[in-house]
């Protein structure tokens, strides 16, 4: 995941791009499947921007994946429109809310560094309530 300015090929003046945090490159490795870490490090970014002042998060995908935008609707996420630039696949932009969090008990958070990095975090599947 990382985080980048404003996309001027996809968002305007219009749409305020000071009030939100513009997040890019979402991937989970396949090996993580099943901790939620997608949900999670969207609910992180959520925070993020809000402790900044920020009212939004940010995405656009390919214009095509409608599996990627249905799962980023179950995460909150509100369809603004599609754009279609000539040089650009991706287009199909999307925002939600920093109040909205998918998993608010399952905060990842940032401390300081395990001690014994040698010891594999064990994964498990999370149920969504």
């Amino acid at each position: 995941m990382s985080r980048g300015p404003v996309d001027r090929d996809f968002w305007t003046d219009e749409d305020h791009p000071e009030t939100a945090f513009h997040l890019y490159k979402l991937i989970v490795a396949r090996q993580a499947a099943g901790r939620h870490l997608g949900a999670r490090l969207v609910d992180w970014a959520s925070r993020l921007a809000a402790m900044e002042g920020r009212d939004w998060v940010r995405i656009d995908t390919w214009r095509t994946n409608e599996g990627l935008h249905s799962y980023y609707e179950r995460l909150g996420f509100r369809h603004v429109r599609t754009e279609s630039p000539s040089h650009r696949l991706s287009g199909w932009l999307a925002q939600r809310s920093t109040t909205a969090l998918s998993l608010p008990k399952l905060p990842l958070t940032v401390g300081p560094p395990r001690e014994d990095r040698s010891t594999p975090i064990p994964s498990r599947r999370i149920p969504m309530d």
